[in-house]
């Protein structure tokens, strides 16, 4: 399997349709993605589908998508080098590594690889000491740790059935069932906390991401849909209706809209003699979504190499994080200021310089 590529939006598209068009695929068995992200683990569903629409173009096989590689990292004084793969605190981390591998059940990913089993080091500015789900010493369990833990002990034995719908986008409700038809129900939210509601009688457990566990039992029940998924196991085969509250309803938008806005790139103004390649799938280019998720790609000519720190433009209001972010790419170091200035501090090719990072702006 291979090649193991960190998912660069549009550089990612024209380096894997060029090794399709020369045969890789007739010659692996999985393509192994590397989906690392400074983002919530839930907008890798539209990578997923983005690169099975193009192995289709291809070849005729079923072939598998792996996810090699994946994590978040927690250092709490983050120096803002190297990765951006960064969550604020323990809390978030686990939230997300636990949404990371139910989405992956749910996109029928057979196998999820996470970065890394412990922490690298004790300093709590460097950001590769801190992906682990143990601390340093190999034994302290961080909270990630401990919700993986709860996961695989309530998931064995299941297997990922379907998404249920209940009327937002945004909120996530997947059912697991085991041989005799059981039925587990995890859910949770990206938005901010609110209520959805099971019409019929329902009798089981309902136990919290850190295993905290309470009894679940009568009609039309109001659960809190959190950031943290949450299991609702119920003790004989069921079918449930769910209805979200009218509150999330009003607020659900119309998905044409969505990706209308979402496709909706714009070219910048290239500074400092570096100019962008004009091939469509080569441009520099960025764009927002509907989620305030900040997306850029590209390839450049840079005209040095070296250390140069060199703005190559700018992106206005709306558009910049707020916070340094620094991104290595295949030939060198980029960084966007809280000024909206895309930095190139290192360059190792003069002539073809290769970017692609997501942020979120606040």
């Amino acid at each position: 399997f291979g090649p193991d590529l960190f998912k660069g939006e549009r550089y990612w598209r024209y380096w894997l349709e060029n090794t399709f068009k020369n045969g890789m695929l007739d010659y692996i068995d999985a393509i192994s993605i590397h989906p690392y992200r400074d983002v919530n683990p839930e907008t890798v569903i539209q990578d997923y589908r983005e690169l099975r629409l193009l192995i289709s173009k291809y070849t005729d096989r079923d072939i598998p998508i792996i996810c090699g590689e994946w994590g978040y990292s927690t250092p709490a004084n983050w120096n803002g080098s190297g990765s951006s793969a960064v969550v604020p605190d323990e809390l978030t981390q686990a939230q997300y590594i636990t949404r990371m591998f139910l989405i992956n059940h749910s996109q029928d990913i057979p196998i999820t690889i996470y970065y890394d089993w412990k922490n690298d080091g004790v300093s709590d500015e460097e950001v590769e000491q801190n992906f682990g789900l143990l601390e340093f010493d190999g034994v302290t369990t961080k909270q990630s740790g401990a919700a993986l833990k709860v996961l695989a002990e309530t998931l064995t034995g299941y297997y990922f059935t379907e998404r249920v719908d209940i009327g937002n986008k945004n909120d996530f409700l997947l059912k697991y069932t085991n041989k005799d038809m059981n039925s587990i129900y995890v859910y949770w939210t990206t938005e901010q906390d609110h209520t959805f509601s099971l019409k019929e009688s329902v009798n089981g457990v309902l136990k919290t991401m850190d295993g905290v566990e309470s009894v679940v039992n009568g009609n039309n029940s109001v659960f809190t849909i959190t950031n943290s998924p949450r299991y609702l196991i119920v003790d004989k085969p069921h079918s449930f209706t769910f209805e979200t509250s009218e509150r999330v309803s009003k607020k659900i938008k119309d998905v044409k809209e969505w990706v209308k806005f979402s496709e909706n790139w714009i070219a910048p103004t290239m500074l400092n003699g570096v100019t962008s390649f004009t091939n469509n799938d080569q441009k520099v280019v960025y764009k927002k979504d509907s989620t305030g998720i900040v997306h850029m790609s590209g390839v450049m000519k840079v005209g040095a190499t070296g250390k140069l720190n060199r703005v190559a433009f700018n992106v206005p209001e709306g558009y910049r994080p707020s916070r340094y972010i620094e991104v290595r790419v295949p030939y060198g170091i980029i960084s966007i200021t809280p000024s909206g200035d895309f930095l190139i501090v290192q360059c190792d090719d003069a002539n073809y310089f290769v970017f692609s990072c997501m942020y979120k702006v606040d």
